[in-house]
């Protein structure tokens, strides 16, 4: 028996992945490109947190465990292994060693740059899993949690020190870490209050209050590019130019998460949005793929004179995907069992 569906996490989803995909489409310093990067993977992991149940004993977690890994590890081993076989990197030797790129302890050997989501929130859920179990559950207990993990995100981008990754120094990993799970717990610590502000039926003003998120997440994403103007806050920047502005992105990244999840109570549901959230995995997974092929290979150069085609080929790349999905679900269909067979893909129908 399928679980009920949400109709606003499947749109947060659905947004979030195509965000994702169009990102990374545009050339570095599009004030596009910037925005969705203050907020794009924060939302995934927003919605990990919200969906995460506590652990009652050490069996469930073990269950929940055995659950991760066959949702998240084993397409991400599979991708990292077609990504070895479909691109590699200009100067990458033969002999390469596979699996030391799949703890991704030598960033520079990385064939799939988008790959890097799948282990991070598998080790940031499994975490939680364990944290969730130890403080029984408590959502106060996880939203302060939250809160010290960005303080110790934003003290890595105030002190750019070496975080020792498998004995390998990894400045990116350090941030990731701290950052994607404080959202985690945070977006926890959200999954009682957002559900029942949106499913609020006895309130007359309940529309109104979702059409006050949504203006408020609109207003924060005017807010978001007019600051990167002065300083950065997105992501994009944090990555490259350390600084003191780890704050800042953070708090502007949850009040994104939380007033678009809120405002999406207002879409009804789509089978297309459905279909994309579902597979929002596989999409994460494959599309980079895409990106190389498309825009790199083919020698599309990064300049102004390419935006708009980038975004043609961002939404092409979308409008292909959901084709093939629908097809592929139809065959699917007819297929027994098929679909824990093209879960190890990240697909799922």
């Amino acid at each position: 028996m399928e679980t009920k569906r949400l109709s606003y996490i499947d749109w947060a989803k659905a947004i979030g992945i195509c965000l994702v995909c169009i990102g990374h489409f545009l050339p570095g310093g599009n004030e596009w490109k910037v925005v969705f990067y203050t907020f794009h993977v924060p939302l995934f992991i927003f919605v990990g947190g919200m969906l995460t149940k506590c652990p009652k004993g050490i069996m469930d977690f073990l269950k929940k465990l055995g659950k991760l890994s066959l949702r998240i590890l084993a397409p991400y081993t599979i991708w990292h292994l077609i990504s070895r076989w479909a691109y590699v990197k200009p100067g990458l030797e033969a002999g390469e060693n596979v699996w030391k790129t799949w703890l991704f302890i030598d960033g520079k050997t990385i064939w799939n740059d988008a790959l890097w989501y799948a282990p991070l929130i598998f080790v940031t859920s499994v975490v939680f899993l364990l944290v969730c179990w130890a403080i029984r559950g408590s959502k106060i207990a996880s939203f302060s949690i939250g809160v010290l993990s960005l303080w110790q995100f934003a003290w890595y981008c105030a002190n750019p020190e070496p975080f020792v990754w498998f004995g390998h120094q990894n400045f990116w990993a350090g941030q990731n870490i701290f950052l994607y799970f404080g959202v985690f717990c945070i977006g926890y610590a959200c999954k009682d209050i957002i559900p029942a502000i949106i499913q609020w039926k006895e309130n007359p003003h309940k529309n109104t209050l979702l059409y006050m998120s949504g203006g408020a997440f609109l207003g924060l994403l005017v807010l978001s590019n007019k600051l990167n103007g002065t300083f950065p806050i997105s992501l994009l920047y944090l990555r490259f130019n350390q600084g003191n502005d780890g704050w800042k992105f953070a708090i502007m990244a949850v009040l994104l998460c939380v007033t678009m999840v809120i405002a999406c109570g207002l879409l009804p549901k789509n089978r297309v949005v459905e279909i994309l959230s579902k597979n929002s995995l596989f999409l994460m997974c494959s599309h980079y793929l895409f990106l190389k092929a498309w825009a790199w290979d083919t020698g599309l150069g990064g300049g102004p004179e390419t935006v708009r085609l980038r975004w043609g080929l961002a939404v092409m790349m979308l409008v292909i995907y959901v084709i093939f999905l629908f097809m592929f679900r139809l065959i699917c269909k007819r297929i027994p069992h098929s679909n824990k067979v093209i879960g190890l893909l990240g697909m799922q129908f």
